[in-house]
This record gives C-alpha cells, structure tokens and sequence, in this order.
C-alpha cells in the first residue's frame, strides 16, 4: 500500500529531510540523480541488444518479422471487433505514438486522440492525410 504524503512550502513529507537547508538537500538530490544516470548509462541500448539477439540467433530476423506481424494481426483482428480503430492498429503497426502520427499528418495530438475512439467520424480530407502518414494507399480503409 502506498503511503500519502502532504505537500508543505519547501518538501514533500517523506520524501525529503525534514531538517537541514535547502542546499544539503538539493546536494541529496544531486547525489541521487548522478547515481541514476550513471546506472542508466551502463546499461545496453535496444540496438545493442538486438545485435546481440542477432549474433546468437542468425534467424533472429524472420522470428522477429513473424512476431511483428502475428501482433499486426491480432490488433486487425481487434479493429474487426470494433475493440480498436484502424487508425490505432496502423499506428502500432508502425511503431508510432500519437504525438509522431499526428506531425507526420500535420494535426495536433489530441485530434489524433480523438479519431482513435470508437465510431469517431472524419472527413475524408482528414483520412487522406492520416492515410498518407500511416503509409495507406487506400485511405476508405480509415472510414467507419
């Protein structure tokens, strides 16, 4: 169970001392955030990691490609389910957050938010644009 804190001027209870100055403070969290970066910093990269995956396995590849599109598939299968929109599956295909699909199609985030919900409506300017980032050729395949 988590423990609540409250909120005072210059701290949060339990987080913080309670006594000594800012300054022995701010050199705790200093202290802290150094040692953070250190330990993230030795740590491998995703493309160190996929070498390494790679090196062991020389069909690492084509189990990944398979992967990849077995979890294409199941988000499909979702949209045909009416659990997720195409536009969602297609993002995920693609690897992409909202906030990149919405800069690749020219709009703002939260209207990439909005067309992902269930039943939302688009113009079809929109869907071509949306269709055009997603890397469609057909964009009717965005239109509910």
């Amino acid at each position: 169970m988590l423990q609540q804190h409250t909120f005072t001027e210059s701290r949060v209870d339990g987080l913080m001392p309670t006594t000594g100055s800012p300054v022995s403070v701010l050199r705790l969290v200093r202290v802290a955030v150094d040692s953070f970066e250190s330990h993230a910093a030795s740590l491998p990269t995703l493309d160190d990691l996929m070498a390494q995956f790679r090196a062991e396995d020389p069909s690492f590849d084509e189990h990944y490609a398979a992967a990849d599109e077995e979890l294409y598939q199941v988000t499909l299968e979702a949209v045909r389910n009416g659990e997720l929109s195409r536009i969602t599956a297609e993002r995920i295909r693609l690897g992409i957050t909202q906030a990149e699909l919405a800069n690749r199609a020219g709009m703002a985030q939260p209207n990439i938010s909005r067309l992902e919900k269930r039943g939302a409506s688009m113009s079809v300017t929109t869907a071509k644009k949306i269709a055009d980032a997603l890397g469609l050729e057909d964009y009717k395949e965005l239109l509910p």
